[in-house]
């Protein structure tokens, strides 16, 4: 059986969307997409049979903000986060899904892009505030982690 999984893959690139090469477009969504999805579909059924079955996954703050220099990254985290969505209504009865949306963490992910170079991008957040939030919205039976900029700190919905 299985009773929770956690997805955590990313891969971004940087520059402008008209100049992204269509391979590194495809990279990105293989990875930061089609690779979650497939890891959900395949947990799917073992998390339907467990009684407390939850899968977290990692999309990021710009699905919801999308960001000048990240377009193709930005699209392929938002599109993550849609399906997250709906698949998460079409199973409520069967296992939970939670969708984490953090800002910029200090994970070195933007060291290693695909293509360009990260633009000035804020101080990081710790990736050790992501486990925490993480646990906690896990105990409280959340939908999703994302980053509130007034409070300039990770809330639970």
């Amino acid at each position: 059986g299985l009773d929770g999984l956690v997805v955590a893959t990313g891969v971004p690139a940087f520059g402008p969307a008209l100049q992204t090469e269509a391979a590194v477009a495809e990279e990105l969504f293989a990875v930061n997409t089609l690779g979650p999805m497939a890891l959900v579909r395949a947990a799917g059924p073992l998390l339907e049979q467990s009684e407390t079955g939850v899968v977290a996954v990692l999309s990021a703050i710009l699905a919801d903000l999308p960001t000048n220099q990240m377009a193709d990254y930005s699209a392929s985290k938002a599109a993550l986060s849609a399906w997250l969505g709906v698949v998460r209504r079409e199973n409520r009865r069967a296992f939970g899904v939670l969708d984490v949306r953090p800002p910029h963490l200090d994970t070195g992910l933007s060291d290693h892009p695909l293509a360009g170079t990260a633009p000035k991008l804020p101080e990081p957040l710790p990736g050790a505030d992501v486990v925490t939030a993480l646990i906690e919205a896990l105990r409280h039976d959340k939908s999703e982690i994302v980053w509130d900029p007034k409070a300039k700190e990770l809330a639970l919905r």
